[in-house]
């Protein structure tokens, strides 16, 4: 059976006969037009006094001057088009010739043209960079002498990886083997004709001079009946341009899904073109500097960054969730909103930015990441290594309490209450917690804690004292350190017995209850009460229960550390079904910030099998 990704033949096909049929059903129109402007200007002539004083070569003659016009603005627009060649049209729109020295992407770029050329089996067309545009997009353009431009953004060399950026340059070159330049100046040439004489429902004056009007020697009563003529020619014309330009429309979607088909044929790689459209579907989400093309020029763009609710039927382009769909992708809200949110990180990022001090400032902002961004995160984080000696060991568990330390190192290592042979074994590995990944951060901490038992009871000791100097020390006890106490305490103390029956902790899950939701709602009453609710629902049963909320303090985190002492009592059977609901809960939110996630997965470690 064939796939989606295989088709692209069978789609080609099928987009080439659809726009065959419109292009035949354009110029039908055209010639269909030219036949009305004369029928309405003979039943003018039947209608008005005109009639009475004119002849009927004259009425000939004026149903010919909209043909004529139209015509004449035909040629007018094509010669203009192809006055001059397509490089230099590319350099009017802001274009810049690509840099063949000193930059990378760049340099990728023509090596991908160059390799697109000869699956298409055509000469590699001048390449130029629309530096100030930070979308994801492209276009080729056609000017004197045949001669074709390929244009691509530099927000598509930002943000592309190199299979994506060759899916699009792909579908450019479609667009070149097609030969959609040349038809589409046609077809805009033409509409341009109708343009022109949708003008004319503003009056004769607006058609023709002054001086004409002079010349044909016209009086008032003449030159109403003038203007009636223009003024009806004028709303024909206007209706004229309006269809016309949804057959446009109409045809420049076809002609997409071909270019589609052949970045398929090219690339054989249908992932990457699936990859490419969700980044642009992104930007199209984030409304961020994402340029809307003028009317004219929307069909040449790789992506018209349309409204979303615009008019179906006057786009230029299908539906980016349509085109994703046509090779076996799919897309929904949450994975839209976790690639958004990873092309703005992007942007803000600048090569010269420490890592180290970007993370750490992460922990001190409330950024909310999605949750598709933070399951992303945690399944890429890879199993740490594992240490065979106490002290390597000892020393990476506290460079994460180093690492969110409210002093800087220098401080700390003039500090006479830090013990500074730890510290000092302690230091090599800063910079290895600094470049993890906030969101990633928790995970390996929680998989170097796993291996205390390694340790032995005097250096656990030691390092739990050396530990409790540094927050002394930093005075500035975060909700991420109480996070990883309770972690590193979890692994530390033996498993207790766990018979009790949820109903006789009940005080304990409700206030369990109220700090999570407290925690995960980020600031809205009404999601607090409903993720409360859901808790004494589909966790432990709890009757009578009442929402308190409980933000971070000290008093609060006393008191939680006690209540998951407790709740560690509880039957396995009764553990299981409450990590479930604390799990489903979190899944069900769309987003969430840095706090949010580490109490989530500190209270799913300290509750769950060691």
């Amino acid at each position: 059976m064939a796939t989606p990704s295989s088709l692209f033949y069978v789609h080609h096909q099928n987009a080439k006969r659809s726009s065959q049929k419109l292009s035949f059903i354009f110029w039908l129109g055209v010639l269909l037009s030219s036949v009305s402007y004369i029928l309405i200007a003979l039943l003018l002539i039947y209608i008005s006094t005109f009639g009475k004083y004119w002849a009927w070569e004259t009425a000939i003659m004026l149903s010919s001057i909209p043909i004529i016009t139209t015509i004449s603005a035909y040629f007018d627009r094509r010669r203009h088009m192809f006055k001059t060649s397509a490089t230099e049209l590319a350099k009017e729109l802001g274009a810049k010739p690509l840099s063949l020295t000193g930059n990378l992407a760049q340099q990728q770029l023509r090596n991908i043209v160059e390799e697109m050329a000869v699956s298409s089996g055509i000469q590699p067309p001048p390449i130029l960079i629309m530096s100030r545009d930070d979308s994801i997009n492209a276009f080729v353009l056609g000017g004197a002498n045949h001669t074709i431009a390929l244009t691509v953004s530099q927000g598509a060399l930002n943000n592309l990886t190199r299979d994506e950026l060759q899916a699009l340059v792909a579908h450019e070159f479609g667009h070149i083997i097609n030969e959609d330049v040349w038809i589409y100046s046609k077809l805009s040439a033409m509409l341009h004709g109708y343009f022109i004489i949708s003008e004319w429902r503003y009056g004769s004056r607006h058609a023709i001079s002054s001086s004409r009007i002079q010349f044909w020697g016209r009086d008032d009563s003449e030159s109403s009946h003038i203007d009636l003529f223009y003024l009806i020619l004028g709303f024909w014309g206007t209706i004229l341009l309006g269809v016309g330009r949804l057959i446009q429309a109409a045809f420049s979607r076809e002609r997409e899904w071909m270019a589609d088909a052949r970045s398929v044929e090219y690339t054989r790689n249908s992932t990457a073109l699936i990859s490419l459209l969700k980044k642009a579907l992104a930007l199209q989400y984030l409304k961020a500097n994402t340029p809307v093309a003028r009317e004219s020029i929307a069909h040449f763009f790789f992506i018209n960054y349309q409204p979303l609710n615009h008019f179906t039927q006057r786009q230029t382009h299908p539906p980016i969730k349509e085109r994703i769909q046509r090779y076996g992708g799919s897309i929904n809200d949450e994975e839209i909103a976790a690639i958004a949110y990873e092309l703005q990180e992007k942007r803000r990022e600048s090569p010269l930015d420490n890592i180290i001090d970007k993370h750490r400032y992460a922990f001190s902002t409330t950024t909310l990441y999605p949750i598709l961004t933070v399951n992303k995160h945690l399944n890429q984080a890879r199993q740490p290594t594992k240490f065979t000696d106490e002290t390597s060991l000892a020393a990476t568990i506290y460079a994460f309490f180093l690492f969110h330390c409210g002093q800087n190192l220098f401080e700390i290592s003039q500090n006479p209450d830090i013990n500074q042979i730890r510290f000092k074994q302690a230091k090599p590995y800063f910079s290895m917690v600094g470049n993890c990944h906030p969101i990633e951060q928790i995970f390996y901490y929680q998989q170097y804690c796993r291996q205390v038992t390694y340790l032995s009871s005097a250096e656990q000791q030691s390092l739990r004292k050396d530990i409790d100097s540094l927050i002394q020390v930093d005075k500035d006890f975060t909700i991420y350190e109480w996070c990883y106490l309770l972690i590193l305490h979890h692994y530390m103390t033996p498993v207790v017995n766990q018979e009790q029956h949820y109903q006789n902790l009940a005080e304990p899950l409700q206030r369990l209850f109220s700090f999570c939701a407290s925690i995960y709602s980020d600031g809205d009453d009404n999601m607090r009460q409903q993720l409360f609710s859901y808790l004494c629902q589909h966790g432990l049963p709890i009757r009578n229960a009442n929402y308190h909320e409980l933000l971070p303090s000290a008093n609060t985190f006393a008191s939680m550390e006690q209540d998951i002492e407790k709740l560690k009592t509880l039957k396995p059977m009764y553990r299981q079904q409450l990590l479930s609901a604390l799990k489903d809960s979190f899944a069900s939110l769309k987003q969430q910030n840095l706090v949010g996630i580490y109490i989530h997965h500190t209270m799913m470690i300290t509750l769950g099998e060691k």
